[in-house]
């Protein structure tokens, strides 16, 4: 456990893929226009599939330029579907990819929390655990450096940099470009290394399997001198012995063996 006097640091490779981060006031702080979303969303249910614009309008309690406002934007994310023949409304197919990963993330963070802890315990680096929402890798867990003042902290539903280990992982599996070499070294391997931009942060990450599919990744983070950029190396087999002990768990044993391993 961080001593009282012990600091987090954010690194690169750990802020959110934004353009800066808020402040404490405006994390606080509900954004209305996401709130009336929800509210919109959840109207439906398993007794009230369907709605057309003067139902939701009624139930929502907005004015009908403003429901149809809404619905049209969340009918332009995939949120909802509208039947033109029937003039209806229901929830979007989008929801249920979202859904998975839900499903998939909470199922996974129960089987991986122990192994975070264990990891972090062995290298005495922070480790995190994210998932692929479909467009990033969102962090769903973490577990700090127990034994250092100063450590490196993520902020847990964080979406990572697009240039990150956690995300080249995620790239290479699930969008692979075939004729990426870095991608087809990293299928091999099933690690990656990965460098922050403006201090000397290094990342190593590396895929968990639940069968044939890539469902969240596990990462190490720490400074240069701790963590060298060698998929040999000890840290780098602490990494990837965890991700390969999580993923039989899910039920893909020795999925994430590489092929020299294999050999």
């Amino acid at each position: 456990m961080n001593t009282p006097d012990s600091a987090a640091i954010h690194s690169d490779d750990l802020k959110p893929d934004t353009n800066g981060e808020t402040g404490a006031d405006e994390d606080r702080a509900p954004i209305q226009a996401i709130s009336r979303a929800m509210r919109i969303l959840s109207l439906f249910n398993l007794q009230r599939p369907e709605m057309s614009l003067n139902e939701m309008t009624r139930l929502f309690g907005m004015g009908k330029a403003t429901t149809h406002r809404y619905a049209m934007s969340l009918r332009h994310c995939g949120l909802l579907n509208y039947d033109v023949a029937t003039g209806r409304y229901s929830l979007g197919t989008r929801l249920v990819g979202l859904a998975r990963v839900a499903q998939a993330g909470l199922h996974v963070i129960e089987i991986a929390a122990p192994y975070l802890i264990e990891v972090a315990d062995r290298l005495n680096e922070t480790i995190a655990l994210s998932v692929w929402d479909g467009e990033a890798a969102v962090v769903m867990r973490v577990a700090e450096a127990p034994r250092r003042t100063i450590y490196r902290s993520m902020r847990i539903g964080s979406r990572l940099r697009v240039d990150g280990a956690h995300y080249t992982v995620f790239n290479a599996f699930l969008n692979a470009d075939q004729n990426n070499l870095e991608y087809a070294r990293i299928r091999q391997q099933k690690i990656a290394i990965r460098d922050g931009i403006d201090d000397d942060l290094r990342v190593i990450a590396c895929p968990i399997f639940d069968g044939d599919e890539v469902v969240a990744c596990i990462a190490a983070s720490g400074n240069r001198r701790s963590i060298i950029n060698d998929p040999d190396s000890p840290a780098a087999k602490v990494v990837q012995n965890a991700a390969a002990r999580i993923s039989s768990e899910l039920g893909s044993p020795g999925r994430n063996r590489s092929k020299s391993e294999k050999d």
